[in-house]
């Protein structure tokens, strides 16, 4: 295999990797359920006022 093969594929699971722990873990999933409440909440509030 050539070197550039291999860190393209070393590159490629690293940012899997990356995006497993940014945007695909529990923790990530709950803080966007959580903001999308409080949004909801702040819209409706907001929305109430005018």
């Amino acid at each position: 295999m050539h070197e550039n093969s291999k860190n393209a594929v070393s590159n490629r699971e690293n940012l899997e990797a990356f995006f497993k722990r940014k945007y695909d873990s529990d923790f990530a999933r709950e803080s966007n359920r959580s903001v999308e409440v409080y949004w909801q909440a702040y819209i409706h509030k907001k929305s109430k006022k005018l």
